[in-house]
């Protein structure tokens, strides 16, 4: 499987469906699907995510579900609603939704 990366200075809008791993240190706005997410810190993502795997360091916004697992870092911040079968809270991660 391959590797996208949405660098720092990128903006996308729209639909986007990942085969591989997708990497986000920009920005992105839509909606998400496939295998696994990754995003910065340092990224923002307003978006709506049904995906396998997800990882969040950077600031998320949205609907989110991940059929493996979805881990928030320390520097992450995810505000919207989870479905999923594994979460990992890091100390210091923020996460204000419904789970």
């Amino acid at each position: 499987m391959g590797i996208s990366i949405i660098d720092k200075d990128f903006k996308v809008k729209g639909t986007i469906h990942v085969k591989g791993r997708l990497i986000i240190a920009g920005e992105l706005e839509g909606i998400i699907t496939g295998d696994a997410i990754v995003t910065l810190a340092g990224s923002r993502v307003l978006a709506r995510a049904e995906v396998q795997q997800m990882s969040i360091s950077g600031y998320f916004e949205g609907d989110v579900t991940a059929y493996k697992s979805l881990k928030i870092s320390h520097t992450g911040n995810l505000s919207g609603n989870i479905v999923c079968d594994s979460l990992t809270l890091e100390a210091g991660g923020k996460l204000n939704g419904h789970v």
